[in-house]
């Protein structure tokens, strides 16, 4: 797609931003993909920092001025959680119960790293490298060995004919 505009490579959206940062062997390209990915919209003619903040501050008057503490309360107010105080609490509530198995398989990760490069601190960039190998060191699953077995005009198949037996629609 990036050859058909004129540009060499490939263009930039999180399939591949994804998949160059789980997959890649090449740690300066996945530490591209991270610069690129992670400023794609704060930094020079797109920063829509200013964009962000203006939306952010009609959020909070729209809110109050349809009888809501603030905008978290609006967005929930039709949910299960009601209130942007009650969504908070169970995220809280949520990091509070797996703190230990999160602190535990940190720990894990952490070790994992420094024996495979030395460093017990991991950079983002490679973060989702270095998850990858852990998971596969760690479970002995391979994604990309099952890929055969998803070929996508199938997938698509059993995806069309799932959402026919659900909800009765066709998709042709």
């Amino acid at each position: 797609a990036a050859e058909e505009e004129g540009h060499e490579g490939f263009l930039i959206n999180s399939a591949t931003a994804y998949t160059v940062s789980g997959f890649s062997d090449d740690a300066a390209l996945r530490h591209e993909i991270y610069e690129a990915t992670t400023n794609i919209a704060s930094v020079g003619d797109y920063d829509n920092t200013p964009l962000m903040t203006e939306m952010l501050q009609l959020r909070r008057e729209f809110a109050e001025l349809t009888g809501f503490k603030d905008y978290a309360d609006f967005m929930t107010r039709d949910r299960m959680a009601k209130t942007g105080e009650n969504a908070q609490n169970f995220i809280e509530d949520i990091l509070a119960r797996t703190a230990p198995t999160r602190k535990k398989e940190a720990a894990e990760f952490a070790d994992f790293h420094e024996a495979t490069t030395g460093s017990r601190t991991v950079d983002d960039a490679d973060a989702g490298y270095y998850a990858r190998l852990f998971d596969e060191t760690k479970t002995g699953f391979n994604p990309e060995k099952v890929r055969p077995y998803f070929e996508m005009d199938r997938v698509v198949d059993t995806a069309f004919d799932l959402i026919h037996q659900l909800f009765g629609a066709r998709i042709e």
